[in-house]
């Protein structure tokens, strides 16, 4: 068994191996190793989430945003208050959001809630800062 974020596991969401080297995911490989030792396999297979402090900043990411082939953008760039929504065709397929306070992180958690939940939502109401992401998911 290798659990941690130095070890490489297969996430069939996305049909690759890969290394996430975050927090995240160093503890739930940790506790799905552990139940799998249990003989109690739960599986794994996260949306990867990943953030950093940077003085009163916050970047954090969800997904995989580099294979978007298209973004769309909520918030402002130029003031350094933004996410943007990756997208691979019609599939949202990772965030990226960088600013300050809590707005960020909810709106990247409730994002990867949608990825998590296969949900491909509007890029059209993403971009609206109006609309709350987490009412785009089922159930809201």
């Amino acid at each position: 068994y290798a659990a941690g974020d130095c070890a490489a596991c297969w996430l069939p969401r996305y049909g690759r191996r890969v290394r996430l080297e975050s927090f995240q995911n160093a503890d739930q490989q940790g506790a799905n190793v552990a139940a799998t030792i249990a003989g109690a396999p739960a599986g794994y297979d996260p949306v990867p989430f990943v953030w950093s402090d940077q003085y009163d900043r916050v970047l954090q990411t969800a997904g995989f945003p580099g294979d978007g082939d298209r973004h769309v953008q909520r918030g402002s760039i130029a003031e350094r208050d933004y996410v943007l929504f990756s997208f691979a065709g019609e599939h949202l397929v990772g965030v990226t959001g960088w600013g300050q306070g809590r707005r960020i992180a909810k709106d990247i958690r409730f994002t990867q809630s949608l990825m998590q939940k296969g949900v491909n939502p509007d890029p059209a109401r993403l971009a609206d800062p109006e609309v709350a992401v987490k009412d785009l998911l089922p159930g809201n």
